[in-house]
C-alpha cells in the first residue's frame, strides 16, 4: 500500500503504518488500541464538553 494524501487517514492505513498518534496510544493502553484497530472497540466520547466550549468561546467573541 503505498500512502497517499487520500489514504492517509483511512483505517486500512493504520494496519500498514504506525502514526504518531497511534504509537502514542500504543504506549497507553495496548489492549486498547489493539481493539479499537480490530473495530472490537470504539471509544464513548461526549459533545457536551465541546458545546460548553463553543459557548463560551462565541461569548468573548
Amino acid at each position: 500500500m503505498r500512502l497517499t494524501t487520500d489514504n492517509y487517514y483511512s483505517h486500512e492505513t493504520d494496519w500498514q503504518y504506525m502514526s504518531v498518534s497511534l504509537f502514542k496510544d500504543f504506549e497507553k493502553c495496548e489492549a486498547r488500541t489493539l481493539a479499537k484497530l480490530k473495530e472490537d472497540w470504539q471509544p464513548v466520547s461526549s459533545p457536551v464538553p465541546l458545546l460548553v466550549g463553543n459557548y463560551v468561546h462565541s461569548y468573548f467573541e
